[in-house]
Parts: structure tokens; sequence; C-alpha cells
């Protein structure tokens, strides 16, 4: 599904040794020494790990998922946006979620969208979950900033299949003259947010 907001550029000039980028490299540090046992995975706008995304479907999705993630588990759940129900695949490493597979409501055997939960699965622009909106706009400095009709902000791209969905509720204006259509999303309601889940969409 194709996202509806108003997009808005942020022109704000980044230091790269700001507080947000800082700490972002610190955290993958961190991750970087926990012993895990799972092979690091980046996504691509055409990949995750050796899976080809364009190729990826309804017969072929377990068995990529369990070849790509051997020691995780892949549990079919369903769920449920604005439409009609779809299947998800789930991807959990132990007790932790790594990503999310939608497939198309109106078609079980088309992969709609890639959600990823974890920050062991960093995106080929070097961003991962957890990232500050400082280190996204540094390694993405052409990020637009755009609100869905529930008020959810996302970061994206053009011409690009890898979004991000933002943390933290929508905040809105006090400025009463405004109305629901007029939700722009300004530099105030981005400046604290951090990356949620990295996305992609076909």
């Amino acid at each position: 599904a194709s996202i509806v907001g108003l997009v808005v550029h942020w022109g704000l000039a980044l230091s790269p040794f700001s507080d947000g980028v800082a700490a972002d490299a610190a955290r993958m540090y961190e991750l970087r020494q926990q012993h895990l046992t799972e092979t690091a995975i980046l996504l691509t706008e055409n990949k995750l790990g050796p899976i080809n995304l364009h190729e990826l479907h309804g017969e072929n999705i377990k068995p990529s998922l369990e070849s790509t993630f051997p020691t995780s588990e892949i549990q079919e759940n369903r769920g449920k946006k604005d439409g009609p129900l779809f299947k998800i695949h789930r991807v959990k490493y132990r007790k932790e979620d790594l990503l999310f597979a939608l497939m198309d409501p109106h078609d079980s055997l088309l992969v709609q969208e890639i959600w990823i939960k974890n920050p062991r699965i960093k995106d080929e622009y070097g961003l991962f979950v957890g990232a500050s909106m400082d280190t996204a706009l540094l390694h993405r400095p052409d990020l637009t900033f755009h609100a869905d009709p529930h008020h959810n902000i996302y970061a994206s791209a053009k011409n690009s299949k890898i979004q991000y969905y933002l943390d933290g509720a929508f905040k809105r204006s006090n400025d009463s003259s405004l109305v629901a259509e007029d939700d722009a999303v300004e530099p105030w309601q981005i400046a604290d947010r951090s990356i949620k889940y990295l996305v992609w969409k076909k």
C-alpha cells in the first residue's frame, strides 16, 4: 500500500560528531561484541542476505527464510491493517523478533513488505533499528519525512524501496486553525525520533 501524507525536506546541517551519531556508533560496537549464532544479514534494495526479494513468493518464502536464518523460528500468522487480512511470516531468534514478511492481502503468493525489527540486520546505507535521525540524515541526506493517515511518521528517499518507520507518537501542532489534512511533518516533530523498523516495500 502506498503511503499517504505530505512530504517535506529537512534541511538541517549535521555534524558527524553529533550526540546522536556518537550514541549510534557506540551501540553498534556493543552489538558487534555480542557472540551471536546468527550470521550478519544485510538488507539492500534488492536482497535480504542471499535472498532475492523480487523472486521471493508464497511458495519459496519459508524455505528461503529457514535457510537464511537457520537457528531462528519461522512462524506464520495473520495480520490486518485498513483492509482485508493478510498472511505474515515472522522470524524469531530466541525471544527476539527479527523481521516480519507481509504478503499481499489480495494475492497470498506475493510478498508485499519486509519489516525488520532487530538492529542486527542493517541496510546497505548503514542504518539499523534504533539509529537516530542524526545518523539517518548523515547516511541518507536525501531522506524526506511524511505521515500516514494514522499519524505514523516515515522517512524515505526517491526511487528507493527501503524506508524507515519512526518511533513515538505524532506530535500535533497547537495551531487550532489547522485541519487534519494539514498535518505536515516539521523538523521539531522528528528531532528526537529514531528508527523503529527498516521497511522494504515492493
